[in-house]
Order: C-alpha cells, then sequence, then structure tokens
C-alpha cells in the first residue's frame, strides 16, 4: 500500500464514522454513478432518515471543542449548522441534476 492511501484511511478514521461515511455516499449516489467511483461503505439499504438525524463526527468534535473554551455563541453556531445540514439534506436531490461529462 502506498503512502498516500494509508494517510487517506487514517484521516477518513480521525474525522468519520463509517454510518458518515454511508450517508454521505447515500446522498452523492448520482455522482457515484455517474463517474463510476467506487463506493466504501456497505451497500447494505440503512434508514438514513434516522442516520441524517444523528449528528456527524466533525459536528460532535467541533462541539465538544467550543464547550471545552467555553466559546457558546460558537455552541449556538454549531446547532444551527447541524439543523441547517439536516434540513439541506432532505432537501438534496440530484435525480435531475445534469453532471458534466468525463473524459
Amino acid at each position: 500500500m502506498d503512502l498516500i492511501k494509508i494517510l487517506a484511511i487514517k484521516l477518513i478514521v480521525i474525522f468519520f464514522f463509517k454510518k458518515d461515511i454511508y450517508l454521505l455516499e447515500f446522498y452523492l449516489s448520482k455522482l457515484f454513478e455517474k463517474y463510476d467511483y467506487e463506493k466504501t461503505s456497505l451497500n447494505n439499504k440503512k434508514n438514513t432518515f434516522f442516520l441524517n438525524l444523528i449528528p456527524l463526527k466533525v459536528e460532535l468534535n467541533i462541539l465538544k471543542r467550543e464547550l471545552i473554551k467555553l466559546n457558546f455563541i460558537n455552541v449556538i453556531f454549531s446547532f444551527y449548522f447541524y439543523f441547517k445540514r439536516i434540513y439541506l439534506f432532505f432537501l438534496s436531490n440530484f435525480n435531475n441534476t445534469n453532471f458534466p461529462k468525463s473524459y
């Protein structure tokens, strides 16, 4: 295994849970099919409605860091962006999107 793949795997483990990767792959599945990208998560069907409600690992890390710093304005912003992500993920629909051709 080359160094880039090892570093990429370590970064994925640091910043994402497995359910985070599955959720992103689910919402970007049309893009994955168009450009023949390989999916890394399991292909079994999970309930994305409930997975979408659980915070991402990045969101939890930011919230923890801001609580330790006692920066309450950023804590409020973290909740705001959490709800905004949930709302945007429910609205996202790439079925009618025309992606550029891959050469």
